[in-house]
């Protein structure tokens, strides 16, 4: 009886208890421990990301051409659906750079009604030092300052529960402060636009086909974005213009588990009084931002993966994209060509998602990007 008493005393004890301290155990398991995969052991931050407040802790050096040196801080919570689907994403963020550019933003993606609705929004506080060129020889002395505060709200429909096609509408409201250094503004209304104090007031109509098998890094499937935007004085906008938007991503394994091919194809075209700073220009890596602008933009860039080891890859990738101005398009217009190649690492493999780094080259020099996800990220 003794030895009993004894024996309940010492179950008594949650130390002692053999249930209770697996538990323990289990709850004194480090941050450390979640950020490696059990199945390789190598860095994932797959678990993390599973837990409440988990996220990519994504610091980006900022070495665009267009903005100088700095970096972005960006935590970016993901939340992946028990039952699969898209996965609903938030970020909010800080950005500095050597030029004096910073900005303060965020933005949510969440899904509805069994993944039929989409809801996005989105808002930012940013005042951006740039420089405008124009067409042909750079004009110096217009280097400008955007100080812009901006908001974002908007949904798109499944069409059909099992189709890849979305409709969606987007509104966009800004108030935009223009300033040229060295220049006052007496540019003519052709080039210049109504931009110096300027409220955006649009509406973005769409309709995309996507059957992506991954919206971070795919292998396989299309995107096709045919998009409308309207800028409209009846809304509160300073002034009427509409921007016509079609882009194109296609991914296809060449050797499956192996190698991966993409390609992006965009073309912009703008009509009306629209500012010179929201014009088309051309995106590309290795491309300065709005380097290459005018009232139309077009742009190719292919890229091909090589996945030779299940959590590295190599990339490579080449561009062209041109710009014009005039009914005539490409009567008066300027090209480019770019390219580069880089690295990606599976940083969560239950989610999908690669990260890493490109070095890409273009007529002005070199530039360095941090990728989360694919370079042509479409959440």
């Amino acid at each position: 009886m003794l030895a009993w008493a004894a024996h309940l005393g010492q179950a008594e004890v949650p130390g002692n208890d053999p249930v209770v301290a697996e538990q323990a155990a289990a709850e004194e398991e480090s941050v450390l421990d979640k950020l490696f995969d059990p199945r390789d052991g190598c860095f994932d931050l797959s678990r993390f990301l599973d837990e409440p407040a988990g996220f990519v802790p994504l610091v980006v050096p900022i070495t665009e051409p267009a903005l100088g040196g700095g970096a972005a801080l960006v935590p970016i919570f993901i939340d992946q659906p028990e039952g699969g689907g898209r996965p609903n994403i938030s970020a909010i963020g800080v950005m500095r750079t050597t030029n004096d550019s910073e900005a303060l933003f965020g933005g949510v993606s969440r899904y509805f009604f069994d993944q039929r609705l989409k809801i996005v929004a989105g808002a930012a506080d940013a005042s951006i030092n740039l420089d405008f060129y124009g067409l042909g020889e750079r004009l110096d002395e217009l280097e400008y300052n955007l100080d812009a505060t901006v908001g974002i709200l908007g949904g798109e429909w499944k069409l059909g529960k099992e189709s890849a096609w979305r409709a969606g509408l987007r509104y966009t409201y800004a108030e935009v402060d223009a300033s040229l250094s060295g220049f006052k503004p007496i540019l003519p209304k052709p080039l210049f636009g109504e931009g110096i104090n300027y409220v955006v007031s649009s509406l973005r109509t769409a309709v995309t086909y996507d059957s992506r098998d991954n919206v971070f890094t795919p292998t396989s499937g299309i995107v096709s974005d045919l998009s409308l935007t309207m800028n409209m004085e009846a809304i509160g906008g300073s002034s009427n213009y509409e921007v016509l938007n079609w882009t194109n991503l296609w991914f296809r394994p060449v050797i499956r588990d192996c190698l991966y091919f993409g390609i992006k194809a965009e073309i912009e075209q703008s009509f009306g009084d629209q500012p010179f700073y929201l014009r088309p220009y051309v995106k590309l890596r290795g491309a300065p931002a709005a380097r290459y602008q005018g009232e139309g933009a077009a742009s190719v860039e292919a890229e091909l993966r090589w996945q030779f080891h299940p959590r590295w890859s190599l990339v490579g990738f080449g561009g062209a994209g041109a710009t014009w101005v005039d009914e005539s398009r490409f009567a008066d217009s300027e090209s480019t060509f770019t390219g580069g190649a880089g690295f990606r690492y599976l940083i969560a493999r239950d989610y999908g998602l690669h990260m890493g780094c490109d070095l890409a080259y273009g007529e002005e020099g070199a530039a360095f990007y941090v990728q989360f996800g694919g370079a042509w990220g479409r959440l």
